[in-house]
This record gives structure tokens, C-alpha cells and sequence, in this order.
């Protein structure tokens, strides 16, 4: 009873404030309304004192309990501090594997037909692609941009996911005590993970995730000569509508990098 009279005594001293002024306001019979004006502002006042009192208790009270706050945060800063300090890169790899575990969580966001997880990347990339590379058939009557767009889509998440991938192998290469390891050169994240698989599937924060980044890393490498041509495809059905749209330097690239895979291949055959 004693605790309830304490934490509520703004509602209970406010109930005998307005017993006492109906009281006096009964008994003295007050008919003009210049005195019933005047009662009910003494009696607003009143109540407004009583209830600003009661708001600057609880805000002391906030005080409070946000300084025993801060000093629990500083003490489970300073334990978190000496833990990083006793396992070192460890804590920083653990950290950065939260980026692959955020991005599996964001792929439900990203409205893609077919993709709410890690695993539906591989499943979905070559069916996708076989669909979309048809662009390139002058006879298929495709409409270009809409097609490449859908596609665009599906090889970003991918891609996406080899970034995040990368990260932590970066990371792992900049930390590593070992000096003499070695990674082959890679033009891009794809070919990276596929050119360097064996060195990197043992990094700790991959080992829930590599299987698929390989898998994936292998699917765009190897249809990298379709995924550039069906970008230049894009590009040219821009150009023709408005060729102010298209950056004339990176196309003439493009089509570089498109000859040299087609010199390769027929050196090859």
C-alpha cells in the first residue's frame, strides 16, 4: 500500500485537490460567473503545480536509470574491448561474416521472383541466363531492354553476393600471418573465387557460404562471353533511341573486351 501511495501520489493528491474545491465550490453556492471563473483557475492551477512537480521527479528518474545504463555500457564496452584484444583478427572476421548473414536476409526484400535465399542463386542463374541470352537471336523478336532488364536483376544479386564474399577474403589476405600465401589475379569477383578456390575455402566466415560462391563464381565465368554480349545488345537498342544516353568510352571497351574473348576462342578451336 505504502509503495502505491508513493509511485501514484500525483493521481491520489489531485483527487483530494478536486474533492476540496467541489466542497468549497458546493458550499459556497457561487453564482456569478466572474467567481466561477476565478475558482476554476485557482483550481487548474493547482492541479497543473501538482502534475509539473510529478514531471520533474520522473525525469529525474529517467536520469537516473540512463547514468546506470551508460555505466553498464561502458563496462560491457571495456569487456568487449579486452576480448577483441585477446583473439585479434579472429573478432574482425566474426564481425565481417555478419555482412554474408545480412545479405541472406535481404534477399526476401529485394522482390525477386525465385530468390529468398543463398541457395536459389545457383538454382535460378542458368535457366535465367538461357532465357535472356536469347536476345542475341536476331530471329527470337525479344524485346531487348524489357528482357535485359528482368536479367539485370538476377546477375546484380549474384554478383552481390561474390562482393560480399570478397570482402571477407580481403579481409583474411590483409590479416593473415601467413606471408607466403598466394591468390592468382582474377579480373573480377567471379573469376577471383573461381581461379582461387582451394585457397580460400578454409577462411572460417566463408564456411557456410563458399560452396555456393564457388559454384556461382564458376556459372558466370564461364558464360562471361554471353553476359558481356548481352550487355552491348542493351546498349545498342539505347544507342538507337537516344545515343546521348551512352557513354561512348565504355562501349568501344566493351566491344574490345567482346573481340579479344572471340580471338581467344577461335585461337583455340
Amino acid at each position: 500500500m505504502t509503495n502505491w501511495i508513493k509511485s501514484n501520489w500525483p493521481g491520489w493528491l489531485s483527487g483530494i485537490v478536486i474533492f476540496l474545491a467541489l466542497g468549497v465550490f458546493i458550499g459556497n453556492k457561487t453564482e456569478t460567473a466572474a467567481q466561477i471563473g476565478d475558482f476554476f483557475a485557482g483550481f487548474s492551477a493547482a492541479l497543473a503545480f501538482i502534475w509539473l512537480i510529478a514531471g520533474f521527479m520522473q525525469q529525474r528518474k529517467e536520469l537516473v536509470l540512463q547514468r546506470q545504463e551508460l555505466a553498464l555500457q561502458r563496462e560491457a564496452l571495456e569487456q568487449q574491448r579486452e576480448e577483441l584484444n585477446r583473439i585479434g583478427k579472429y573478432a574482425a572476421l566474426d564481425q565481417i561474416s555478419k555482412i554474408l548473414k545480412e545479405f541472406e536476409d535481404s534477399l526476401p526484400k529485394k522482390n525477386i521472383q525465385g530468390i529468398t535465399k543463398i541457395e536459389d542463386l545457383n538454382q535460378i542463374f542458368m535457366p535465367e541466363f538461357a532465357k535472356a541470352v536469347k536476345i542475341l537471336e536476331p530471329s527470337a523478336h525479344i524485346d531487348i531492354s524489357k528482357t535485359y532488364l528482368e536479367w539485370a536483376k538476377i546477375e546484380g544479386v549474384c554478383k552481390e553476393f561474390l562482393s560480399a564474399i570478397m570482402s571477407v577474403v580481403i579481409l583474411h589476405n590483409e590479416s593473415s600471418e601467413e606471408a607466403d600465401l598466394k591468390f592468382l589475379e582474377g579480373e573480377d569477383d567471379a573469376e577471383y573465387i573461381y581461379f582461387n578456390y582451394d585457397s580460400i575455402k578454409n577462411i572460417r566466415p566463408l564456411r557456410n557460404y563458399i560452396g555456393s560462391a564457388h559454384f556461382l563464381a564458376t556459372q558466370i565465368t564461364l558464360c562471361t562471353p554471353g553476359l558481356k554480349k548481352m550487355e552491348l545488345a542493351n546498349i545498342e537498342t539505347i544507342e538507337k533511341i537516344d545515343p546521348k544516353l551512352i557513354n561512348r568510352e565504355g562501349v568501344d571497351k566493351l566491344r574490345a573486351e567482346i573481340a579479344e574473348i572471340d580471338r581467344i576462342k577461335k585461337k583455340s578451336e
